[in-house]
């Protein structure tokens, strides 16, 4: 199998009929070997092998090798993509992670071209959603980013930890011409999967709230942590100075 330029993450709670679509426009590229998608569905929604196998079976099965599907615990729902997308990045082939939803209405067509543009590059690279600013609701990231910080996200929802990276390493975010026809309906979790609000999960096993976190008996700022130690790493491997200071963060508000 030729190397695979991206690997496309979706995590997936919705009907067939939605997952199929949202197939169509992954695989509208010229060339078809580029890419791979991986489909993490919960085992509580009961979908049959025989579901699977159709979602593999897409377009008479040309890109069957190319689907995986991954089936496991369904945690907290939505608010646990952060988990699912780590699953998903141990299996992935590409040398990007492309992280979307289950409902894309559409992607710009041979979007793996302008990835392609900066493949060998360490980076981040931004696309558009709608006719909005959102640059990092569905970001592609490069594979050496998750390999160093050893997660997809930090935080319940992955745009807000991208959007630490724009704040604490803006060297390595580029933005592109990959536009996104999405229509957000989830509501912070709260019109999807289980109906939970990510942000208001008061269970202290669901860390991905949470301010402060316990290591080697001490507790710890998990910003500051991810920051100091984390991002700082992926710095000095990039030959950049370490950041100093903090900026504007999501996690004023945390728990």
């Amino acid at each position: 199998m030729k190397d695979i330029l991206v690997s496309v993450m979706l995590p997936s709670t919705r009907k067939k009929e939605l997952v199929l679509n949202t197939l169509e426009k992954c695989f509208n590229v010229s060339n078809k070997e580029d890419i791979e998608v991986i489909i993490r569905i919960d085992d509580e929604a009961k979908r049959s092998k025989e579901w699977i196998e159709e979602i593999r079976n897409f377009d008479e099965g040309k890109y069957y090798d190319r689907i995986k599907v991954i089936v496991g615990p369904q945690l907290w729902g939505y608010c646990s993509v952060p988990t699912f997308l780590n699953e998903m990045a141990e299996i992935a082939s590409g040398e990007f992670f492309f992280t979307i939803n289950d409902d894309i209405d559409n992607i710009t067509e041979n979007y793996t071209e302008h990835i392609r543009k900066h493949s060998g590059k360490v980076c981040i690279l931004t696309t558009r959603v709608g006719h909005t600013d959102h640059q990092f609701d569905f970001p592609i990231i490069h594979r050496k980013i998750w390999e160093m910080t050893g997660t997809m996200s930090i935080a319940p929802y992955a745009n807000y930890h991208y959007q630490e990276f724009d704040t604490y390493i803006p060297e390595i975010v580029i933005d592109t011409e990959i536009k996104i026809e999405h229509k957000p309906q989830s509501e912070f979790g709260t019109n999807i999967s289980l109906g939970l609000h990510c942000n208001e999960i008061p269970d202290e096993d669901y860390i991905f709230n949470k301010k402060t976190t316990m290591m080697n008996g001490e507790k710890i700022n998990r910003v500051e942590y991810f920051v100091n130690n984390v991002l700082n790493k992926l710095r000095r491997h990039l030959n950049l100075d370490e950041h100093q200071g903090y900026g504007n963060s999501w996690w004023e508000g945390a728990q």
